[in-house]
């Protein structure tokens, strides 16, 4: 009687090293084919949590708990409730099709932001806006004036391959990712090397920050999901117009991903 073949698990798969871009060091990716969520690196310095994506040509840093389970639940159900939500449609192929999502666009006065063939002119901010955006400004050591939100009403809700490069973000832009709701998947693609994958799960109450030269060499997404249960809601901050060196603390340290 022949015996079964063994699964392998992932610490048996051969790795393989692919070149670095851009002068960074080179680093060791599994195989073609899977995520690189197993390669974390936890940092104890922070209350809530931080956690490094060990992605080359990027500076992309996870805190799962920037906000508290009971703060994350009244967040959500304010955001929900008054946030003015819209259902835009966008240009593709000849054809006018409907966004998979709810979107919103809060800011600063003349923050206005062009993306997919859409200009949003911003929304005054919410007294809830601002206590998020104030909490994400003293992890980030950066000020943001405007932000993106997106609700996610279920798993068949996404978002498609895309980076955030737009003229009016800057050359090195700083997109600070926050969510509340039911956890998601959240992918990384390299925009050279498309077998180089990464990804992270998004939870109720987390931040992730990308900075540096993520936008350059890296796509994202959020996939549709036949696991995913209730609704999602998602904050991208980030700072439109003028010099983005303008926009860095006087503290003392520079802004993340940009020292």
């Amino acid at each position: 009687m022949t015996a079964r073949r063994r699964r392998r698990t992932l610490a048996e798969v051969v790795p393989v090293t692919i070149p670095s871009i851009n002068a960074y060091d080179p680093v060791v990716f599994p195989k073609r084919g899977t995520m690189n969520e197993q390669r974390m690196v936890a940092m104890d310095n922070e209350p809530f949590g931080r956690f490094v994506l060990d992605m080359p040509d990027a500076d992309v840093v996870s805190y799962p708990a920037l906000f508290s389970s009971a703060e994350a639940d009244t967040l959500f159900e304010a955001l929900a409730t008054r946030i003015e939500w819209a259902r835009k449609s966008i240009r593709l192929y000849g054809r006018t099709v409907p966004i998979p999502r709810l979107t919103a666009w809060y800011g600063d006065a003349g923050a206005t932001y062009t993306y997919s063939g859409i200009t949003e002119t911003p929304l005054p901010w919410t007294s809830e806006l601002l206590d998020i955006r104030s909490r994400v400004e003293s992890v980030a050591a950066f000020e943001f004036n405007s932000v993106l939100l997106n609700y996610y009403r279920g798993g068949r809700d996404s978002m498609s391959w895309h980076s955030d490069d737009e003229p009016e973000l800057g050359r090195n832009p700083v997109i600070a990712s926050v969510s509340f709701g039911a956890e998601r998947k959240f992918q990384f693609k390299h925009r050279s090397v498309p077998e180089m994958r990464a990804a992270v799960d998004l939870t109720h109450g987390s931040l992730l920050l990308m900075t540096g030269p993520t936008q350059h060499f890296w796509k994202h997404q959020l996939p549709k999901s036949a696991r995913a249960e209730g609704s999602r809601i998602n904050l991208t901050f980030r700072r439109v117009g003028g010099a983005i060196h303008s926009a860095l603390r006087s503290a003392g340290k520079p802004a993340a991903g940009l020292g």
